[in-house]
C-alpha cells in the first residue's frame, strides 16, 4: 500500500522519501509531511513483540526524536470488531486475554500516542480492508481467490455470507492526501460504508476468470459491523468512489492485469 501512496504524492508534484525498512537514519532527520504506514497484519499472532514494536515502539521513537510538520498514522477499522458503534468517537472494548485483540490494542496505543501530541498536527486514518492496485499480494484474501480462479475453481473456506467492508486503494490515497492538509488532530474512518460477502467476491472473480466456485454453507458465518464514514466525507471532503457493484467490477477487472504484469 505504501508504494501506491508514494506514487500518488509524487504525481501530485511533491518529493517523496521512502526509507528502507531497516534504515533508521530518518529518525533524526527533518521532514515535512510523514505517512506512518509501517505495520504487521496477517502474521501478528505469530509475531506479537514485532507487532507492538512496529505499531507503538517505532512510532514512539519518531515522536520523541523526529522533527516533522504533520503526520498521518495509518490504523485499522479492525478495532471495531464486535462493537455496536463504528463512529470514531465510539468507546471500544478489548480483551487482553484474547490473542486476536493484540493487534487492536497496539493500534489503539499508537492512536493514543498521536492524539497525545496535539501540537504536532497528526491525523489518524483507520483503514478498512484495502483492495485494488497492482501488483496483487499473492497471500492476500483476493490474491488467493484469484489464484484459485486461474486454476478453474474457487472454494471458499469461510461461509459464503461472511462479510466485511472493503475500500479501494485509490480512495485510501485520496484520504491520505486530504489528511496531510489537516492541522487539527483527528481520527477518520476510511471505509466504503457497506459490506461485501465472500459470495460477492467469488461470483465476481470466477466470472472474470471463467471459473466455477463453491462454498461451505456449514462453516461458521461472521460479519464485521458496517463502518461509519460520515466524518471522512463531511470533514475531509472525500466521497466514496464506488458502489458495491462498482467496487467488485473495478477490482475484478484489475486482476487479469496483475497476471499479465507477472508474466
Amino acid at each position: 500500500m505504501g508504494q501506491h501512496v508514494c506514487a500518488a504524492v509524487r504525481t501530485a508534484g511533491h518529493p517523496v522519501w521512502a526509507p528502507d525498512r531497516f534504515d533508521t537514519s530518518w529518525l533524526h532527520s527533518q521532514h515535512g509531511s510523514v505517512v506512518f504506514a509501517a505495520g504487521l497484519t496477517a502474521d501478528f499472532r505469530q509475531r506479537p513483540l514485532d507487532t507492538v514494536d512496529t505499531h507503538v515502539g517505532l512510532l514512539a521513537q519518531m515522536l520523541r526524536h523526529t522533527p516533522f510538520e504533520r503526520m498521518v498514522y495509518l490504523s485499522s477499522t479492525r478495532v471495531y470488531s464486535g462493537q455496536s458503534r463504528t463512529d470514531e468517537d465510539a468507546p471500544l472494548l478489548v480483551r487482553p486475554t484474547d490473542s486476536s485483540d493484540l493487534y487492536n490494542l497496539s493500534k489503539l496505543m499508537g492512536e493514543s500516542l498521536c492524539m497525545a501530541h496535539p501540537e504536532r498536527h497528526i491525523s489518524v486514518l483507520r483503514l478498512s480492508n484495502v483492495v485494488g492496485g497492482l501488483p496483487v499480494q499473492a497471500d492476500s484474501f483476493l490474491g488467493m481467490l484469484w489464484a484459485e480462479a486461474q486454476r478453474g475453481h474457487i472454494h471458499l473456506q469461510a461461509h459464503p455470507e461472511s462479510a466485511k467492508d472493503y475500500i479501494h486503494i485509490n480512495e485510501v490515497v485520496n484520504a491520505v492526501l486530504a489528511a496531510l492538509g489537516q492541522n487539527t488532530p483527528r481520527i477518520y474512518n476510511v471505509a466504503s460504508g457497506f459490506n461485501l460477502t465472500h459470495r460477492d467476491w467469488a461470483i465476481a472473480l470466477s466470472g472474470i476468470a471463467g471459473a466455477t466456485w463453491s462454498g461451505d454453507e456449514s462453516a461458521a458465518k461472521w460479519s464485521f459491523p458496517i463502518i461509519c464514514n460520515t466524518r471522512l466525507r463531511a470533514e475531509l471532503g472525500v466521497p466514496p468512489l464506488h458502489t458495491p457493484e462498482g467496487l467488485l467490477h473495478s477490482v475484478a477487472n484489475e486482476l487479469p492485469l496483475s497476471r499479465a504484469l507477472a508474466q
